[in-house]
């Protein structure tokens, strides 16, 4: 059972940034031009014993291949995170492709697919993540910026 820390946590990213994310996503597929690539970041740190689980900006330091952060640190999966994303964003700037020998398959996001590449312990993409909280955050309308 998740703490209710981790459950406001992952309130928070669904009704925020990851509903952001994809409305960005979505905008830029539709262009036409260069392809657009959504991530899920799943893996659950067990730094802390665990008390941060995987939630926004533990990727962070996987992206720039810091094993060495507390979040990372000490463990063969945090290793594998850190070669997986970074290899990624390394295939990303070099190509706009974030394709490479350390992850499955990553096709292009667009709204009907809508294909996720989901970081893990067993990395994998999926095709409409957690569409059940997307639908419910889609039929209530965001909440006002600070202009109103």
């Amino acid at each position: 059972m998740a703490s209710p820390f981790l459950i406001q946590a992952q309130a928070l990213t669904d009704a925020g940034g990851r509903r952001a994310a994809f409305t960005l996503a979505a905008r830029k597929a539709a262009q036409g031009g260069a392809s657009a690539y959504v991530y899920q970041w799943d893996w659950r740190t067990p730094a802390y014993d665990g008390k941060f689980g995987a939630v926004h900006g533990i990727d962070v330091s996987a992206s720039f291949h810091n094993v060495r952060d507390a979040f990372l640190a000490g463990s063969t999966s945090g290793k594998r995170m850190a070669d997986r994303l970074a290899s990624t964003w390394a295939a990303f700037v070099r190509t706009g492709d974030p394709n490479n020998a350390h992850v499955p398959l990553w096709k292009p996001y667009d709204d009907g697919g809508r294909a996720v590449m989901v970081f893990n312990v067993e990395t994998r993409q999926e095709l409409n993540p957690r569409s059940e909280i997307r639908a419910f955050w889609d039929a209530h309308p965001p909440a006002p910026g600070p202009r109103g």
